[in-house]
């Protein structure tokens, strides 16, 4: 159409020429003509004013020294915000696609990067944004040495004399925060989530404590927490802390608490506290704290302590005053290195941004998350995503994907994908796939895995998890499924946890299939397995806990495990078969049983959430009407005793195999399978390796091993891990199930 209408302007301004006179020179006419035939041969792509359209679709060019006013091609690249703010002007409907190609650089966010409806792209025409290598966005201010000068400010007095000539600072009033902001985070219950935080190349640096890293925690000797009233446990009661002689005059020679922190796990070893000091005792080797736990401090757990002028005593450390100035020991590398301090909450915002994609861009450093997204059709792929102080991806909708990502160094959860409705089932076809996470919950240590999964029917497959002190993978929700990935090296400082940890009321109808998993729990030997009065439940390779049940776990390859393969907590109508055991100390343990206060309990005991919150509703019924059976024999069965259990329903145990050695993850004190239908706590040992019928005495509990002929489930399980397990699928079916562990 174009050409034919150039033509048409073509011979009306030939005839004009001919037939008219005018003021016009004749070479403006021939230019124009020149113009107008171009434009007859040319392209039919639409000039949009920005970027360059080739093939119906539009690239807009930024780079870190782009224009404002620049037009966006290749050779004259326009900014980030400029582009963004281009492209939302114009009409997508005759596109295929937009591109924003970020030139390699570095982008550094003075305010989160923001995009919403009006950003977003179509599913004929989606946005992307696309990071050439070594395209990095960062959320804070980039330092070097030279912004540093020598300490002198008011904290000084209070560094160890050996080490104040090393300490520099920094005013953080240059950035924006200011000594409220500070005062505000030393005044948090949870320091460790929302302080300023030093970065160096990269890594995150340490807030000055006690005793430093790679040294001995300290030990807890004694605790005690009143409950007044009869009130339930909260913030209000105080929590002692006994310590040894030696500890408690290192704190009472600090010139205050006040600002000081904990962190560690001082009740139970599944649990992190992250709390503040608010006094010291004057003649006991004690000291106070807001009580944030589940139960009194045990003797014998362990924490550290942080926040501490005067613990700023090694490379790498700093202190941060109420007068918003950092103190900073150096590292070597100093003189050469990049600091930088996160000043953005967020570096990517995307709220109702639709079919918007972020792609092979390195973003690192913020004071929060990397990326929030509230959207549909989000893809995040082949992105580095680092140096968070908490999650380095929050996002929730529908068919999102996190794509191929590396996600490491994260403050918090690596990453949180939710979506679906629950209450109607409507699958959220969240997709987790391909990505590598490792090091994650730095700070906020307890539940913070490399991936949370929640909503309905979303899925996480074929990622790399690693390197973890508590959970790997936490998940609830309702028709989720967590498949083919490979996660290990988790659940390293923790008890009664697991690698794939699933704790939720509302867990229903989730499938763990063809993962291995390996290296689970504290290693042999560990001083925290010497404890003589705590009850270890194990860490476990997957564990279904807290009330669920309708779940799966089937063709999973589980090797040396400290607790169990599989892992039941208060539960029914569990399917558990056809799993490979590799030197784990058990196949199955569990409590099976189904905890009454789920169903009819307080719902400000779980958070507002019941079992009956929607189960009751004509969807449910229809697709689960086992579920109101459940509730009804389990009212049945305990009347209003809301801390009483009831047999297991349905659970059937079958087709595992297992082999190895189970005496390098002997824990002593390890529960096993619970085969009494009393509601006694009463735990019974069983040998997973033997046949067991048991339907008598414990309604439908079915558990037994069979040899039958061909194990497909197996089979791609260990071709699945065939670069991790030593054994093939022939030499497996070779292999018997009563097996004598090595001593």
């Amino acid at each position: 159409m174009k050409k034919i209408i150039a033509l048409v302007l073509v011979l009306c301004m030939c005839f004009g020429m001919i037939v008219s006179v005018s003021a016009a020179s004749p070479f403006a006419k021939r230019l124009n003509l020149v113009r107008l035939i171009r434009a007859m041969f040319a392209s039919d792509d639409e000039d949009y004013g920005i970027g360059e359209v080739k093939d119906d679709a539009l690239t807009v060019y930024v780079a870190p020294n782009g224009k404002k006013g620049a037009d966006g091609t290749a050779k004259n690249p326009t900014t980030l915000e400029a582009a963004r703010d281009a492209v939302r002007e114009i009409s997508k409907s005759g596109l295929k696609g937009v591109d924003i190609v970020l030139a390699a650089g570095e982008y550094v966010l003075s305010e989160t990067f923001t995009l919403t409806a009006e950003d977003a792209g179509t599913k004929a025409c989606p946005v992307r944004y696309i990071g050439e290598d070594g395209a990095t966005v960062i959320g804070g201010v980039a330092l070097t040495a030279k912004d540093f000068t020598s300490a002198t400010g008011d904290a000084v007095q209070y560094f160890a004399e050996d080490v104040k000539a090393n300490i520099v600072q920094y005013d953080l009033k240059q950035l924006g925060i200011t000594a409220e902001d500070i005062q505000q985070d030393f005044a948090s219950r949870h320091y460790n989530g929302v302080a300023v935080r030093l970065f160096s190349n990269g890594e995150m640096q340490t807030v000055a404590r006690y005793p430093n890293e790679g040294e001995d925690q300290i030990i807890i000797q004694y605790g005690e927490c009143i409950h007044e009233d009869g009130r339930e446990r909260d913030w209000i009661d105080v929590m002692t802390v006994g310590v040894s002689d030696e500890v408690i005059e290192r704190i009472r020679s600090w010139h205050t608490f006040e600002g000081a922190f904990i962190s560690g796990y001082t009740d139970f070893l599944w649990r992190i506290s992250n709390t503040y000091v608010t006094g010291v005792s004057e003649d006991k080797p004690e000291f106070y704290c807001p009580f944030p736990g589940t139960g009194t401090p045990r003797a014998g757990l362990e924490f550290y302590m942080y926040n501490i002028p005067e613990e700023l005593d090694t490379p790498g450390e700093y202190y941060i005053d109420r007068d918003a100035i950092l103190y900073y020991y150096p590292t070597e590398d100093f003189d050469t290195a990049t600091l930088s301090v996160p000043i953005v909450d967020a570096i990517f915002d995307i709220t109702d941004a639709d079919y918007t994609t972020l792609e092979n861009l390195i973003i690192e450093t913020s004071a929060r998350n990397g990326i929030n997204a509230k959207a549909d059709n989000i893809t995040i792929y082949d992105c580095v995503i680092r140096g968070m102080v908490r999650s380095a991806i929050d996002i929730e909708g529908y068919n999102n994907t996190v794509s191929s990502c590396h996600i490491y160094d994260t403050g918090d959860t690596g990453t949180t994908m939710t979506g679906g409705d629950e209450a109607t089932l409507t699958n959220g076809n969240n997709l987790f796939t391909n990505n590598y996470c490792h090091d994650f919950g730095l700070l906020s240590r307890g539940y913070s895995g490399a991936l949370t999964l929640t909503g309905c029917g979303n899925t996480a497959s074929h990622n790399e998890v690693f390197n973890g002190e508590h959970v790997g993978i936490h998940w609830y929700g309702t028709r989720n499924v967590l498949e083919y990935n490979y996660i290990h090296d988790v659940c390293q400082l923790v008890d009664d946890m697991g690698a794939i940890y699933g704790g939720g009321v509302n867990m229903i109808d989730c499938t763990a299939r063809y993962n291995y998993i390996q290296n689970v729990g504290l290693p042999l030997g560990h001083h925290l397995l010497k404890l003589d009065d705590y009850i270890y439940c194990g860490t476990h390779a997957v564990y279904w806990d807290m009330y669920n049940g309708f779940n799966n776990t089937y063709g999973n390859i589980c090797e040396n495990i400290r607790g169990a393969g599989v892992a039941m907590g208060n539960s029914g109508h569990m399917y558990i078969c056809d799993n490979l055991f590799i030197s784990c100390k058990y196949t199955v343990t569990g409590i099976c049983g189904v905890y009454h206060d789920a169903f009819f309990g307080d719902p400000a005991r779980h958070s507002g959430v019941t079992l009956n919150g929607y189960m009751y509703n004509d969807t449910w019924k229809e697709n689960y009407p086992e579920i109101s059976e459940i509730i009804t024999n389990t009212k049945d069965a305990v009347g209003n005793d809301t801390a009483s259990w009831f047999a297991p329903v349905d659970i059937t145990i079958k087709d595992n195999f297992s082999y190895g050695d189970r005496s390098n993850c002997d824990y002593r004190g390890v529960m096993s399978l619970n085969l009494n239908s009393e509601r006694n706590g009463h735990f019974e040992r069983l040998n997973p390796g033997t046949i067991v019928d048991t339907t008598a005495d414990n309604g439908s509990l079915i558990i037994f091993n069979s040899r039958r002929e061909g194990m497909p489930e197996i089979k791609e399980a260990l071709e699945t891990a065939s670069a991790f397990v030593d054994i093939t699928y022939e030499q497996f079916l070779e292999m018997g199930t009563d097996w004598t562990p090595v001593e």
